[in-house]
């Protein structure tokens, strides 16, 4: 008898594959079971949402007061809550704050692979921001003039007696190159029209060199310096007392 009931039963879910508890077997206890469980889980999952504020404000409050151990372990907190954008954003947090930028980083990659896979209804540019924040202050703690005030720069680049020394400088980065025109030794400039000439400025380079404090030029051309001499009034090289020029 046993046996018979299993058989048919078998049967009758493998004629139709779309069957579920839901169809025609045993309609009355799925709805039943339905009912039953839709409340707790609605519950638990209110309450679950609850303590995710709760452990976010936790962690807030714990960088606010730089207890950046204690935000590490509400971080990994809410990871075990089943929220591992928020936890590895915390612990990423965390660890910049404490001066390890490379680990902030791999959290915050982590946290980026985890929201791209469904964990988590952040907006993608929240850790976005953070990973460029974190890249730009490893950028800047590589170069040694960011660490310097402006005019202790000046000063430095003010003893490279060679322009060719100054140009190359300009040319490592944008910051540099601030730093190298806004110097003084700038008021002298030597240009070079021809190829083949030392100290020679490209000419898509030259008019970033042409400073208003300019006041004596000195040029090695086959040719006019109409050009050149719109492109000084252009950038105003008002205080210019003398410019030469070599044949």
């Amino acid at each position: 008898m046993v046996y018979t009931w299993r058989h048919n039963l078998t049967v009758a879910w493998n004629q139709d594959p779309d069957n579920d508890l839901t169809d025609d077997f045993f309609p009355p206890m799925a709805e039943q079971l339905q009912d039953q469980l839709s409340g707790p889980i609605e519950r638990g999952y209110r309450q679950n949402r609850q303590v995710l504020v709760v452990l976010e404000s936790l962690g807030e409050s714990q960088m606010k007061q730089h207890d950046y151990r204690g935000a590490i372990d509400t971080g990994r907190a809410l990871i075990e809550l089943v929220y591992p954008f928020e936890g590895l954003c915390m612990i990423g947090d965390a660890a910049w704050a404490l001066g390890r930028a490379y680990e902030a980083i791999d959290y915050y990659e982590e946290a980026r692979e985890a929201l791209l896979e469904g964990a988590g209804a952040r907006p993608l540019e929240r850790v976005q921001q953070r990973i460029a924040a974190v890249q730009a202050y490893l950028a800047k703690r590589k170069d040694p003039v960011t660490t310097l005030p402006e005019e202790v720069c000046q000063r430095i680049f003010s003893h490279l007696e060679w322009q060719q020394d100054r140009t190359t400088c300009a040319r490592v980065s944008t910051l540099w190159r601030d730093r190298v025109l806004g110097a003084p030794i700038w008021k002298t400039l030597h240009l070079s029209l021809v190829n083949g000439v030392e100290q020679r400025i490209p000419p898509d380079e030259l008019e970033r060199y042409l400073q208003p404090q300019l006041q004596n030029v000195h040029i090695v051309s086959h040719g006019g310096v109409e050009a050149l001499l719109e492109k000084l009034e252009r950038n105003g090289c008002t205080q210019l007392k003398k410019m030469s020029k070599v044949p």
